[in-house]
């Protein structure tokens, strides 16, 4: 999965530190009182891979192609993907490398999902929604376009989005991180989508869908990014580009997010494009127990992962 690999979590940098080691890819983070530990793929991943497990161990720890004397890490937490499954193989995966460490499980969030597979979220629209559509594309025009140099344009809006939403900084991407996005679709476009609307009176750039392909067994898309300008919000664009979106990708399952901490309006709208649900998860690996073991006699704990952070601080 592209979210999975070192070219994408490179992308990252707005979270943390970005190591490499062969084919995985972590984040490292410093702690308040000079800890480090590390963090997975945004927005989630798949379960860790044997490589991932094996560079977080310190077994080989490479960065550009040369040793890297990392730092201990007290812990690895990931968001894992909501189709996800936890298995004997995991475990059997997890018991062959050299992490040999605890882990903990928990769910997080649920997810929206439409899949082909079950009856069509298009069939079941509203008159209400059916009138927003409608009026949308009287003033809206939707395409399917290459991912150009729109990294400017796409940080903007984000910037907008978190501050009306109230949205985390670590899951508000920045500019640098959509920059890098382009670069990777430019390499490979059939991993990395976009839905784009413009203005029907002067084919104005307003709003933009950013989905990303898993071309795995079973493959499915992942959407990114849900970004429009005031303007086209107003004209109901979102709407539009949810059901070009599954037009254009619904052959496969569309994993269409989680449900928000606040903003109950951004849930209901995505469950009008749905027709299931599944929880991400949060993973929780322990690199470091004697160390982790000193530090939680010390901190407050939490009901989180891992839960020596505060969630207040980090949902900030």
């Amino acid at each position: 999965m592209i979210l999975d690999r070192p070219a994408y979590v490179r992308t990252l940098g707005w979270l943390g530190q970005v190591v490499c080691a062969g084919d995985a890819a972590w984040i490292e983070r410093p702690l308040p009182w000079g800890d480090w530990d590390a963090r997975g793929s945004w927005p989630y991943q798949s379960l860790p891979s044997i490589d991932l497990l094996e560079g977080l161990s310190g077994v080989r720890q490479r960065h550009q192609g040369s040793e890297l004397d990392s730092r201990r890490l007290l812990t690895w937490t990931g968001v894992i993907r909501p189709d996800a499954v936890l298995d004997a193989a995991f475990e059997d995966r997890l018991a062959a490398s050299a992490t040999q460490s605890n882990w903990q499980w928990q769910p997080l969030k649920p997810h929206l999902c439409h899949r082909p597979d079950r009856p069509a979220a298009r069939d079941g629209y509203s008159r209400r929604t059916r009138r927003r559509l409608h009026e949308a594309h009287q003033r809206l025009r939707v395409e399917r376009e290459v991912l150009d140099q729109r990294h400017h344009t796409m940080a903007r809006w984000q910037a907008q989005l978190q501050a009306a939403r109230g949205i985390p900084q670590a899951s508000s991407p920045d500019r640098e991180h959509f920059m890098q996005l382009i670069a990777l679709a430019a390499r490979d476009p059939r991993e990395i989508a976009v839905i784009t609307l413009r203005h029907r009176a002067d084919n104005v750039l307003c709003g933009l869908l950013l989905a990303l392909h898993d071309r795995g067994e079973p493959s499915s898309w992942h959407a990114h990014s849900l970004l429009c300008d005031s303007d086209a919000r107003r004209a109901f664009g979102a709407y539009a580009l949810f059901d070009a979106a599954i037009e254009h990708f619904g052959a496969e399952p569309i994993w269409w997010g989680g449900q928000p901490a606040s903003a109950e309006g951004v849930w209901r709208f995505k469950q009008r494009f749905s027709n299931t649900s599944a929880p991400a998860h949060l993973m929780c690996l322990e690199l470091d127990p004697e160390r982790l073991q000193a530090v939680r006699l010390k901190r407050p704990g939490y009901r989180w992962l891992p839960d020596y952070r505060n969630p207040e601080v980090e949902m900030r």
